[in-house]
């Protein structure tokens, strides 16, 4: 789980509990965002977006709530996953979540709840994601519990709706175990 997450502006998002709490290094101030008590949820993942201004919040039900920081509001949530949202990242304009029901899911943030793709096939929680830094990135890659990183090409990804993480999606990744480079294949 990914409960803290530094931002471009310099404040420090934490999830505790059911509290996603915000601190600002420059002033020293302490924000209360948001409480999913109420929602009988738990917080298991926050990201900022590049620009600083919005908040993903994974939560332990399946969902991503995407947050409007400098008002305090909650812009949508983004259903899909069935199982714990552990890992969060935002591109430029796409948003990568990564669960514990072995699916990354990846979403145009632009258009509303715009599904892009949904990755299938690990063996065990997404655990960590990076997406690339530029809209020309042609990588996205990611963690699971299983000690594998896979770096997947931008190109591959836009083929298919859904992928398959099987044996023909393996021909274009690079594999990472355990942090020792394996193959580029």
């Amino acid at each position: 789980m990914n409960l803290m997450d530094w931002s471009s502006t310099n404040i420090l998002a934490i999830g505790l509990g059911t509290v996603v709490y915000l601190w600002s290094a420059s002033s020293g101030k302490v924000t209360h965002l948001h409480d999913l008590a109420n929602d009988n949820d738990d917080i298991c993942s926050v990201a900022w977006s590049r620009s600083g201004t919005y908040l993903s919040v994974g939560t332990r039900r399946g969902t991503v709530q995407v947050w409007d920081t400098s008002r305090s509001t909650r812009l949508r949530v983004l259903n899909g996953h069935w199982g714990r949202v552990g890992a969060v990242r935002w591109g430029p304009h796409i948003m990568a979540s990564g669960s514990r029901d072995c699916t990354i899911r990846l979403t145009d943030v632009r258009v509303g709840d715009a599904l892009i793709q949904e990755l299938r096939g690990h063996r065990a929680e997404v655990c960590g994601l990076e997406v690339g830094a530029h809209e020309q990135s042609a990588a996205l890659d990611w963690a699971a519990s299983e000690n594998v990183k896979r770096i997947a090409n931008r190109d591959v990804l836009r083929k298919a709706k859904r992928v398959d993480l099987g044996p023909s999606f393996l021909d274009s990744i690079t594999i990472v175990y355990r942090g020792e480079f394996l193959d580029c294949i």
